[in-house]
């Protein structure tokens, strides 16, 4: 109890608090001879839930809620400053553009000289040198798992937090194993998950909540594999909390645990956005290369951003695959591996053949291995659908530059074969050979090679332009268009290149590079127009309508121009 931590309770007081936790409290306050169960009742409605607490209407805007904390701390309005903190504010915020004696909220309080506010900082959770991150708020940003600036949901400021979780429907119950931060030993606990969060109970037969994880408050879920954990417990995974809080529960086996933890990352995904952010999620063992060990990892996968991600928390390890860039995927069938094996967690013996697949990308292979063949099928059927190739740039398969790979293949074979060609880009190539080769591309992009002895010159850019033309989104882009034409009226030389800068620096990152990749290859063709004839002037009456607008969009501006006034 030093002088600072007095002052701080002193200035906060039992009234100041109630003004904050009950600001929305409407009902008769209890009584000290009141029953203990609605005194527990009251207790979580109160500070676990929430229930009645002041909003500071920057719940949804973590960046807001941040600047209004570090804004505060500098002031002698400790309210204000327990109300942010409560509300999600980061203690250790870092300020990159600020003054370095003033870029966390620990330095800006002490160079304020606000004793009580650095003393309620630090309390909770704050670097006192104001250099680090609190674990949760590091974890959450590495974790492949959630971002840490997801919304997060509202929740209605007088509701109890039985009425509101009355009518839940359970997306999975059971028993489960429980220990508390201190790790003292497990206890068997009834527990119920929703998209509320996950209540635990001392029995199946319980009325009264033991205790409950909100959904909102959820960061993250992962495997455990702290030695003292594993070796009192079966199948121990934690679950990651905004309030730096982690919760220990173990299951009875490796396919339970992987069950939950599945279920707990969808009502974490489902509370950020409401959208479902993977499509398959479980444990795998990974490696490096063929002789090296198995590691067992925690995957998601999403068939949206087609991304494969994993992470190891306790080594701060993670990865992401981007699926765009894989060039295939060898299902077991096709892996060459027979030797057997028993996996952990299962008394059966099956072979590597029958668990094994690869992800092969232009920069490296992915060796992993699921917990059953039926797993296994259901992994390498995702990857393979998430791998394929969709009509947006975006969807696109990319080579290891981050480019289509259509689009890379086709200027290598202009730019061995074609740069001098009369009327390269000009002439075009033979129709049906044209579809042929586009139709190739859109069904494995990765598989086709282009030779002088079967593809004419012509036939690889007449494709090149066929894609690009055929995009339902130009490549510099629909939205941006109107904005491109108005740079391209500006009379100041030096004026339009930063106008045209800037709207391509808008441009998406797969956009952006193509864009770049194609300028550079067309710049190398005008610098041969004396032999191909195509010069700068020539070369842009060609792409220029090319990257700015789309089949689509010229039917849908002739389909207007034909309609009535």
């Amino acid at each position: 109890w030093i002088p600072s931590v007095l002052k701080l309770f002193h200035e906060i007081g039992n009234e100041n608090s109630n003004r904050l936790w009950l600001h929305h409290f409407t009902s008769q306050p209890i009584t000290p001879d009141v029953e203990s169960v609605i005194r527990e009742d009251f207790i979580k409605a109160k500070y676990m839930s929430q229930s009645w607490y002041k909003r500071t209407g920057l719940e949804d805007d973590i960046e807001g809620l941040d600047r209004a904390l570090c804004q505060n701390v500098a002031t002698e309005d400790v309210q204000l400053t327990l109300q942010c903190i409560v509300a999600g504010a980061n203690t250790n915020v870092r300020l990159p553009d600020a003054a370095p004696d003033e870029n966390s909220p620990v330095r800006i309080a002490r160079k304020a000289g606000q004793e009580i506010q650095l003393e309620l900082l630090i309390q909770n959770g704050a670097d006192p040198t104001g250099e680090s991150m609190s674990p949760w708020r590091r974890f959450a940003q590495m974790s492949s798992l959630r971002a840490p600036k997801s919304p997060k949901r509202p929740r209605s400021p007088i509701a109890s937090p039985r009425s509101s979780r009355k009518n839940r429907l359970a997306k999975m119950s059971g028993f489960l194993n429980k220990t508390g931060s201190n790790q003292t030993g497990w206890k068997r606990r009834w527990c119920i998950l929703d998209e509320t969060g996950l209540r635990y109970f001392k029995s199946e037969h319980e009325s009264i909540e033991a205790g409950h994880v909100d959904a909102d408050k959820m960061t993250a879920v992962q495997p455990s594999t702290e030695e003292c954990i594993v070796r009192d417990s079966k199948f121990p995974f934690v679950i990651k909390t905004s309030f730096g809080r982690p919760y220990l529960f173990s299951a009875d086996s490796k396919e339970d645990m992987d069950r939950w933890m599945t279920t707990v990352q969808q009502v974490i995904d489902s509370t950020a956005g409401g959208e479902k952010e993977f499509d398959k999620a479980g444990l795998l063992l990974k490696r490096g290369v063929v002789n090296s060990s198995w590691k067992e990892r925690w995957f998601t996968l999403s068939l949206r951003n087609k991304e494969l991600k994993y992470h190891k928390m306790e080594a701060e390890e993670s990865g992401i695959v981007n699926l765009r860039k894989v060039s295939d995927v060898k299902t077991p069938e096709e892996t060459s591996r027979r030797r057997t094996a028993t996996l952990v967690g299962r008394q059966t013996k099956v072979t590597d053949a029958q668990v094994s697949f690869q992800i092969v990308t232009p920069e490296r292979t992915y060796y992993l291995r699921a917990q059953t063949p039926e797993d296994a099928e259901v992994w390498c059927s995702l990857l393979k659908e998430a791998a394929g190739t969709g009509a947006q740039l975006s969807d696109q398969r990319l080579s290891s530059s981050g480019i289509p790979v259509i689009v890379e293949k086709c200027v290598t074979f202009v730019e061995a074969h074609g740069t001098t060609v009369e009327g390269i880009y000009r002439h075009s190539g033979t129709k049906s050979s044209v579809e042929r080769l586009v139709q190739a591309f859109e069904q494995d992009a990765s598989s086709v090679v282009l030779d002088l002895s079967v593809n004419a010159i012509h036939d690889a850019t007449s494709c090149l332009k066929a894609f690009l033309r055929r995009l339902p989104d130009p490549l510099l882009s629909a939205a941006l268009l109107p904005s491109f034409i108005d740079a391209a009226r500006i009379d100041d030389h030096d004026m339009k290149l930063f106008q045209l800068q800037a709207l391509i620096s808008q441009l998406p990152a797969v956009n952006w590079e193509t864009l770049k990749y194609l300028m550079i290859h067309l710049s190398r063709i005008a610098d041969k127009s004396d032999e191909n004839k195509m010069t700068v002037q020539n070369l842009s009456v060609i792409f220029g309508p090319t990257l700015m607008t789309t089949e689509s969009l010229e039917v849908k501006a002739r389909s207007k121009s034909n309609d009535p006034p």
